[in-house]
């Protein structure tokens, strides 16, 4: 009898054993489940220079796929642009696929350099778009003076009353969702400029001497091109404090234009 039972005990005893790893190797599995579906962009590991350095963070990849309106199942054509260590713009040519309104992946096709700067470089990439000659149907300008290179700046540029002025801003659109307006708190969803801030020139200053850009489109369409600067003071109310500036301009409809303090506060 005294057998039976301790054989039942120790029996007992294993099974006890193996519930307790399971359970950890199952909670373990959820966690790495959980990691993995939080970087899930495949082929972002690939995209590095020589030096085996990402060319392009997750971060930055979210940020234009939460800004644009790619179709929920489609192949985008990228463009991402930014200034490289020889002072020269560099243009990375990528394909991104969303596959149920997700970013699932990206892959890099093409590489150029170009000794323009990344703003030269982006029109001349619309301009050699089809639907970017039709709309621009305008007579031939005159030839004017070569303007000096501008002065790199991230002073942030103000004027009185700037952030509530609606002809300084791109459209309609733009001043109706990001305009001052003391009467209503600011927020990371909807962001308010600065009182006093100079909507027109900071707009100015992101599409001429921007950080970075992108440019996207869905098969052969329009352009459609998101502008990134950082200042180096807040351009928003003490509700979304933020430094960074966003522009998107859309070569097919201008009414889908916009600019826009980005907030990272939730």
């Amino acid at each position: 009898m005294k057998k039976v039972l301790l054989t039942i005990l120790t029996f007992s005893l294993l099974i006890s054993i193996f519930a307790i790893d399971g359970g950890n190797e199952v909670k373990a599995k959820g966690v790495e489940s959980a990691h993995l579906q939080k970087s899930s962009i495949n082929g972002l590991n690939k995209i590095v220079d020589k030096n085996g350095k990402k060319l392009i963070t997750e971060e930055e990849l979210l940020e234009l796929f939460n800004s644009s309106d790619f179709n929920p199942n489609s192949t985008n054509q990228v463009s991402y642009f930014y200034t490289n260590i020889d002072n020269k713009t560099t243009i990375l040519k990528l394909n991104l696929v969303v596959h149920n309104n997700k970013l699932t992946s990206v892959s890099l096709t093409d590489t150029e350099e170009k000794s323009s700067s990344i703003t030269t470089a982006v029109t001349n990439q619309e301009k050699a778009s089809p639907q970017f000659q039709i709309l621009k149907k305008l007579p031939k300008p005159k030839p004017k003076p070569k303007p000096k290179k501008p002065k790199i700046t991230k002073d942030v540029p103000y004027k009185k009353n700037g952030g509530t002025i609606k002809k300084d801003f791109i459209n309609e659109h733009a001043y109706k969702r990001h305009k001052y307006d003391a009467s209503r708190k600011s927020t990371s969803n909807r962001t308010q400029y600065g009182k006093d801030v100079d909507v027109a020139e900071l707009r100015r200053l992101t599409m001429t001497q921007p950080d970075q850009a992108w440019s996207s489109r869905d098969k052969g369409g329009p352009w459609r091109t998101f502008y990134r600067k950082q200042f180096n003071k807040n351009i928003s109310t003490k509700d979304t404090s933020t430094t960074h500036h966003r522009v998107i301009i859309n070569t097919a409809d201008s009414s889908k234009n916009t600019q826009f303090p980005l907030s990272f506060k939730n």
